[in-house]
């Protein structure tokens, strides 16, 4: 049979933000530059997502009919960037850790200094 599976893009976003973007941080990678590449390309995704959002009276509104269950996958990010989530936190490790690279500079890779730089 068919598994329960939510329509739209919800389940890409959720799996995005939850399983590689909130762990990003702490998965071991064969080189440490990687970890700042996969927090770049998310961060870019998620970014051009949000550029993409045109709010609507209608997002705002907790109506489960079906055409108004599938909120934009922007009004999402959006949420959860406006409310202490762990998304918010983990953008905040972020910019904590570009700016602390500029103060203490670390000895990385250039491709790990330019995803770092892409990240904040």
């Amino acid at each position: 049979g068919i598994g329960y599976r939510t329509p739209g893009f919800d389940p890409y976003l959720a799996f995005l933000r939850d399983s590689v973007f909130l762990k990003f941080n702490t998965r071991a990678y064969h080189n440490a530059e990687e970890k700042w590449m996969v927090c770049a390309d998310v961060l870019s995704v998620l970014h051009k997502l949000l550029q993409h959002y045109e709010p609507e009276s209608s997002h705002f509104v907790d109506d489960r009919t079906p055409e108004h269950s599938q909120k934009p996958p922007g009004y999402t990010i959006m949420l959860h960037l406006l409310n202490e989530s762990q998304t918010f936190q983990k953008i905040m490790y972020v910019i904590h850790a570009g700016a602390h690279y500029v103060v203490h500079p670390v000895k990385m890779s250039i491709a790990g200094q330019k995803a770092l730089e892409r990240s904040v």
